[in-house]
């Protein structure tokens, strides 16, 4: 099976899995691995109106937990790991790791975790071909309530 890869300026995004199933109180894990060195990557979660909330940051040096996120990184490996412990149903969705490049989005194809005591969703998660960033949000919103 081929990895799903995103790429920009070369820099190629393998995410996995493509789905979790796990029952409420399990932790999850979501892998990113980066074809080139980087020292940080961003986590987001799709939200129902299929825009990108941002959740996490995982640093090089600094990846401190923040709620119920937490992350490992193994820099020699290129891979940073998103870790969300005590998962329950409201966990459910797809979550995305990307690099912070507001001219060229560059996101991993993301990974659908699935809390037990829902149905599992047939559709694969699908990579962002518009990727809303929280600065383009922003102004979106300005633009609207003006």
């Amino acid at each position: 099976v081929r990895p799903l890869t995103a790429s920009q300026e070369g820099i190629l995004i393998q995410q996995s899995p493509a789905q979790i199933f796990l029952a409420p109180g399990n932790t999850a894990r979501i892998d990113c691995k980066l074809s080139a060195r980087r020292h940080y990557i961003y986590w987001y979660k799709e939200l129902q109106n299929g825009s990108l909330h941002g959740i996490y940051q995982s640093y090089e040096f600094a990846a401190l937990p923040h709620g119920k996120y937490s992350s490992k990184v193994n820099i020699p490996a290129n891979t940073f790991s998103l870790i969300i412990s005590n998962v329950q149903r409201n966990d459910s969705g797809v979550y995305y790791c990307g690099l912070a490049v507001y001219v060229h989005p560059n996101f991993g194809n993301g990974t659908r975790l699935i809390v037990t005591g829902e149905f599992p969703v047939a559709s694969e998660p699908r990579s962002p071909t518009t990727p809303i960033s929280p600065l383009m949000l922003l102004v979106a919103c300005t633009a609207h309530s003006g």
